[in-house]
């Protein structure tokens, strides 16, 4: 936590902390001290900085570097602020349609759009200000600025958005020594993306060679001809470490524009289906920095954890996203309960026997295990999650399917009428619908 100007919401009877005179400021981190001005606030800052954090950060074999609280945090409390270390457009692919601008991130059309006097990539106007920006895609540019001629028209094959946040994490060697080490160690998972891995495969072809081919090579020949390194990491090894940060820890920033940003201590913080932080984003008037707060009270010892899935998806959606994206299986209390603490969200209607349902719910007996059976709870009918895994995807498919139609408020209400026959009223793929048709 940096610095934090003090407010003004304290009691009159408060003494300074530097120097014990009354004192009507507080440190608008913690708010717990007071302070007779901002001046004094800043003196005190080393000595006080350890007690206005409220966490520290431990290290265990199972969870790795995580979050313990170090004192009870009420709801709303701000737990951390900070900057990101790095930003840009989502390292998501595009095959076509809009991108985003690469000097302010507005969704634009590609084939139309101005090209940057600099680099000619896309962007929303020539005059943009974040083309400029030094912070931003001011020394990108200069990279970007190598690609060999004539590449300039094959507009989505060569104009790889989701290489952008790469580049701007290997410039971080050249804008703060501190930000690249800060980066380099979080967790990349590499065991999980080695060799012979479908998303080694796609790093090696998609992010490694591309910019190799383009950009990286004709910037070594630059580095010969100077005699000194431009970009002394930026070898194979260190892209695909870098990818693999990125896919593992950046936060998708849902304001106006397609972002992903990656945070140093906000990246610790682990997951759970029911987490007990909420976190906001400012704009890009300040950097979007982010905020983190209590949601629920936390207690000194506890740990502090967010959330990177969907809430409202069931428990093997959950944890068949979070294997696949963050390499790890939730076992967090949720995911436990086959019913979902009471929510039933992933609970299907037993069709009974001889079809004469007996009004009970399928549940898993295990939903930690991919391989579970699912029992009723009320007779002796079973079924394997293949048979379940099987009628809930065909029924998410007909949802996508009638959801990207434009339905009626009429064909919408048929088609819950139908997926009410098997789905308790509380699924995940009962609630959205609801919503669509009282909506």
């Amino acid at each position: 936590m940096s610095e934090e100007a003090a407010n003004s919401n304290s009691s009159p009877a408060s003494v300074c902390a530097e120097c014990q005179q009354p004192a009507n400021l507080k440190c608008s981190g913690c708010k717990l001290v007071s302070y007779c001005s901002k001046d004094h606030q800043k003196n005190n800052w080393q000595v006080h900085k350890t007690l206005c954090r409220p966490f520290e950060i431990q290290t265990s074999p199972d969870l790795g570097k995580h979050l313990i609280a170090t004192r009870d945090i009420q709801p709303g409390d701000m737990i951390l602020c900070e900057s990101p270390l790095v930003y840009g457009p989502r390292p998501h692919i595009v095959e076509a349609g809009p991108v985003p601008c690469v000097g302010c991130f507005k969704l634009i059309m590609c084939e139309q759009s101005p090209r940057c006097d600099g680099c000619g990539w896309p962007v929303c106007h020539s005059s943009c200000q974040g083309l400029k920006d030094p912070t931003n895609h001011g020394l990108e540019c200069l990279i970007l600025g190598l690609r060999p001629e004539g590449a300039i028209n094959n507009f989505h094959d060569f104009y790889r958005q989701d290489t952008l946040m790469v580049v701007r994490c290997l410039l971080l060697q050249k804008k703060g020594q501190k930000k690249w080490e800060q980066l380099m160690e979080l967790e990349p998972h590499l065991e999980a993306r080695g060799r012979g891995t479908d998303v080694y495969k796609n790093v090696e072809e998609r992010i490694v060679n591309y910019l190799e081919d383009n950009f990286l090579s004709r910037l070594k020949d630059l580095e010969r001809k100077a005699e000194r390194d431009l970009l002394p990491e930026a070898s194979a090894s260190v892209i695909h470490r870098i990818a693999g940060i990125l896919d593992v820890n950046a936060l998708e920033i849902n304001q106006d524009a397609e972002l992903s940003a990656v945070y140093p201590t906000t990246s610790l913080l682990e997951h759970s289906c029911i987490c007990n932080t909420y976190h906001v984003f400012d704009d890009a008037s300040q950097n979007y920095k982010i905020t983190v707060r209590a949601a629920v009270p936390i207690k000194k010892g506890e740990h502090i954890s967010t959330m990177y899935t969907h809430a409202l998806w069931g428990t093997q959606a959950r944890r068949e996203h979070l294997k696949e994206t963050k390499y790890f299986s939730c076992n967090c209390r949720r995911c436990k309960d086959p019913t979902e603490l009471g929510t039933y969200l992933s609970a299907l209607k037993c069709i009974g026997v001889d079809d004469r349902p007996c009004g009970g719910n399928q549940l898993a007996i295990n939903p930690c295990d991919p391989n579970t059976e699912w029992a009723c709870d009320k007779c002796e009918v079973k079924l394997t999650n293949d048979e379940v895994a099987y009628l809930v995807n065909k029924i998410g498919e007909e949802v996508d399917y009638v959801q990207l139609s434009n339905p009626t408020v009429k064909e919408m209400r048929e088609l819950l009428t139908k997926i009410l026959t098997f789905l308790h009223p509380h699924h995940y793929h009962i609630e959205p619908d609801k919503r669509r048709v009282t909506y």
